[in-house]
């Protein structure tokens, strides 16, 4: 049979929830978060959770986040550990959301992999952002 309306209700409430926040979150929230995650991906560069928070904020904080300085964070992070894919599949995000050309990220992977042609990471998200323009 059916889900019961209060449980589908919830469902859906909570995979909302996973995605953005229930409330958009206020810019200094927002800061203090962000600044939590960098202390955490700095000490763990691959921790699933801290990226996975990041992402969270960076997706509900408005105003609060410099997409920029995000984008710069990631090319840090990149220059650090070149397959980081968490760190990659963070930056999908931020350049997406800051209207960056898949043109310039082709440019971006153009780069990381003169570095290191063996940069698989690299050549996977080129695969994707190719197509972002053409979505």
């Amino acid at each position: 049979g059916a889900a019961p309306a209060a449980a589908s209700s919830a469902a859906a409430g909570s995979a909302v929830g996973c995605h953005f926040p229930p409330t958009p979150l206020a810019a200094a929230v927002a800061q203090e978060e962000l600044s939590l995650t960098a202390d955490c991906i700095t000490k763990q560069p691959k921790s699933y959770g801290a990226w996975h928070h990041r992402l969270w904020v960076m997706k509900g904080g408005g105003e609060g986040v410099d997409l920029e300085f995000e984008l710069a964070l990631c090319k840090q992070f990149l220059e650090a550990d070149e397959r980081n894919f968490h760190c990659w599949a963070y930056r999908m995000q931020v350049a997406k959301r800051a209207g960056v050309s898949a043109a310039d990220e082709l440019a971006f992977t153009d780069e990381k992999i003169q570095q290191n042609f063996s940069n698989y990471s690299a050549f996977h998200y080129r695969s994707k952002a190719c197509v972002w323009d053409r979505v």
